[in-house]
């Protein structure tokens, strides 16, 4: 009994919050207008808020490092496994590529993330998940823009790093941990008081980042031969890789439950939510919103298998 109560009392939020966005559109409780108010304050107060505070914990070294290139090159390879996919099956657009690499961390990952094991263990999903924001933004961006018909100079694309609010709070994050700020922090009564207001301010974050996904979730004119090819190719290709990549990293690192944990989150997600802005086609864009929502309730899905594994053992 106490283990389905443990269940329940994780899987249900996730869903209930899910459905709650999900009817808001349907019922018109909210607006799109609405919906975007809601993202914005996730995406430039709440969420950089979270991974701030996530970095400043997080210790910098050879673990770091390894863990960072290990994830970045996982979503290299995965641009590669793309355009193989590509040249095998004919009728794939070019933009399919980037589906097998990226993963939507920010609106769902730390969610997830947060549900199953709180906010004081966050830092290791921000450990495990920065190898991937460095791909987005360095790599995945730039072609994407590119692919679009910009081409944007370095001073462009420099700036265009710069203010983004999610990377901002990372990089804040890193230098006040470099810096010691973190330990600081974290042995004075000051500390205490900061590290409150930082979690009361993000607390809602997961719930709200749980109704904008629902609010997105459209599956009107789904593209049966593409959505089963992409999500089955690339849930094949991050499974391998995910525990490929976990394997070996143990017989270098000692790999808390907590941190496989991210590892196994990160791994489940959807590709990131940006992709479709970066297409000009209505067709294009309304296939790859349906695919996203799709593969976003599998992720839910296997979410929900992982909460009555870790609760059952």
């Amino acid at each position: 009994m106490s283990q389905l109560v443990a269940i329940l009392k994780t899987v249900l939020p996730v869903l209930v919050l899910l459905l709650v966005g999900y009817f808001a559109r349907r019922w018109r409780i909210l607006t799109q207008e609405g919906i975007d108010g809601l993202k914005s304050i996730v995406i430039k107060v709440m969420l950089p808020i979270v991974q701030f505070r996530a970095f400043l914990q997080v210790h910098f070294g050879v673990d770091m490092l390894l863990i960072t290139l290990s994830v970045f090159l996982v979503c290299i390879l995965g641009l590669f496994v793309g355009r193989l996919s590509g040249k095998i099956f004919k009728s794939a657009a070019q933009y399919e590529r980037y589906l097998f690499a990226s993963f939507e961390g920010g609106m769902l990952g730390y969610a997830l993330y947060i549900v199953l094991f709180g906010n004081e263990q966050v830092a290791n999903f921000a450990t495990v998940a920065f190898g991937q924001e460095l791909y987005v933004f360095l790599v995945m961006v730039p072609a994407l823009q590119i692919y679009d018909g910009k081409k944007p100079t370095a001073k462009e694309a420099a700036l265009s790093i710069i203010k983004t609010p999610i990377l901002i709070g990372i990089f804040a994050g890193i230098i006040g941990s470099i810096a010691g700020l973190g330990k600081l922090l974290n042995s004075t009564a000051a500390g205490e008081v900061a590290y409150g207001v930082m979690e009361f301010a993000s607390a809602p974050t997961a719930a709200l980042m749980l109704i904008v996904i629902g609010f997105g979730l459209d599956f009107k004119g789904i593209d049966w031969r593409f959505t089963s090819r992409a999500v089955l190719g690339r849930a094949v290709f991050l499974s391998i890789a995910c525990f490929a990549l976990v394997t070996i990293l143990q017989l270098f690192l000692p790999l808390t439950p907590a941190l496989v944990g991210a590892f196994v989150i990160l791994f489940l997600l959807p590709p990131s939510y940006i992709i479709p802005f970066f297409l000009k086609e209505e067709d294009s864009v309304r296939k790859l919103s349906t695919y996203l929502s799709i593969y976003t309730m599998l992720s839910v899905a296997a979410f929900f298998v992982i909460v009555v594994l870790k609760n059952t053992r």
